[in-house]
């Protein structure tokens, strides 16, 4: 073989590597700004982003522990927790000119846990989703699906599994659609964040 053919052939691999890696990003990304209700990936990137939960002291001191989006534009690029991304159906805080262009991912979690309850079998979307995830100690449950927005109440965080399970019920005013009523999502909401934090082995 040429050096020109071999050139010619590693340059080809590359370009199908690089193509990889703009699509597996563009994927997340899109997943992320889309700002669907139903997002796997919102749901979860909410629960690793703690915001004041874990107080008001060690939040001023934290590590970077929370995930965060990375948005840019002329102007230059801006941090948005996850957490703080979707603000309604299909509506992000993302500004006019910006695009997201990074997900940054906090690598000192404790234990994290994704539960996808789907009420209609020949589609993906789930019915109720829960995030839970525990970092420095301090647990953080994101209920998506059933609402415009994750759904996450830090006070309630506190006390058994079955207790929080129970508040989070009680505290979300979940929607009604083909996948379930309201009443039918707030009994899945119960079970699946006692579960979620089962998983956690969490025993508050």
């Amino acid at each position: 073989m040429t050096l020109e053919r071999l050139a010619a052939s590693w340059r080809r691999r590359w370009y199908v590597a690089a193509a990889a890696a703009v699509l597996a990003s563009a994927v997340l990304g899109a997943a992320v700004g889309r700002a669907a209700a139903w997002s796997t990936t919102a749901t979860m990137l909410a629960a690793l982003t703690l915001g004041l939960a874990a107080g008001l002291v060690w939040w001023l001191r934290r590590p970077k522990v929370d995930a965060r989006v990375v948005a840019r534009s002329r102007g230059g690029e801006r941090e948005i927790p996850a957490g703080e991304l979707v603000t309604g159906y299909y509506e992000t805080s993302l500004r006019p000119d910006e695009l997201i262009t990074e997900v940054r991912v906090p690598a000192r979690i404790e234990r994290a846990v994704y539960r996808k309850f789907r009420s209609r079998s020949h589609e993906d979307r789930p019915c109720v989703a829960v995030a839970a995830a525990t970092v420095h100690g301090v647990a953080r449950v994101v209920v998506g699906a059933v609402a415009e927005r994750p759904q996450y109440f830090p006070e309630l965080c506190v006390g058994p599994a079955d207790e929080i399970g129970g508040r989070y019920a009680e505290a979300i005013e979940p929607i009604s659609d083909v996948r379930g009523s309201a009443d039918y999502r707030r009994r899945v909401i119960a079970v699946e964040v006692r579960r979620a934090l089962e998983e956690l082995a969490w025993t508050g």
